[in-house]
């Protein structure tokens, strides 16, 4: 009995999970209608770690104006989590693909909805890799060709994602590290 109920546990922990991704892309589809149709930076210019959060936040009727209050919603945050940084708000283990716009010392890349040239099959945001401390305290997915890319496998050996298109599926580690048509990055690059 207590297999069968941890199974279950965790199957209700996934569709929980999948389900915010649902949600973070339909914010996304917000933010993008209200900005051009450019995708949301994974940062703001000046800033290093977690913005896209506080970006989408409104667009799914949170008030927060920090990180922390942002983050405690659990819209962002997946229940299989199993980081443990002393600040829970930095727990939340769901980065967003820094393939889909940024900002860093050498100016602001911002990437429209249409630059992306297989939005089905390219991770906008997604559960990401248990073991990269410095991954998820950035809240940031990298691509598999990376230093820090391997994704994560927390449910069923793989993740849950929202994808460039706005929909949510589970996609397993080997696939994604396989990669397509010979590119390891496939499910992570952008551009035609």
């Amino acid at each position: 009995l207590l297999p069968a109920l941890g199974k279950s546990r965790q199957q209700a922990k996934q569709a929980v999970c999948l389900s915010n991704q649902k949600q973070i892309g339909m914010a996304e589809a917000m933010y993008q209608d209200d900005n051009d149709q450019y995708h949301c930076p994974r940062n703001l210019l000046g800033e290093q770690f977690w913005h896209w959060q506080l970006l989408l936040a409104p667009y799914q009727g949170k008030t927060g104006t920090t990180i922390q209050e942002v983050m405690s919603s659990g819209v962002f945050q997946c229940p299989s989590s199993q980081l443990a940084f002393a600040q829970a708000w930095k727990n939340g283990g769901i980065g967003y693909n820094t393939e889909l716009g940024f900002s860093d010392n050498t100016g602001t890349t911002l990437v429209r909805s249409n630059d992306v040239e297989v939005p089905s099959e390219t991770i906008m945001a997604a559960d990401g890799n248990e073991t990269g401390g410095a991954v998820h305290l950035d809240g940031q997915i990298f691509s598999p060709n990376s230093p820090y890319g391997e994704p994560g496998a927390r449910h069923k050996n793989g993740i849950n994602a929202v994808w460039a298109d706005g929909h949510a599926q589970w996609k397993g580690k080997v696939q994604l590290m396989a990669g397509k048509n010979g590119n390891i990055d496939y499910y992570y690059a952008r551009e035609k």
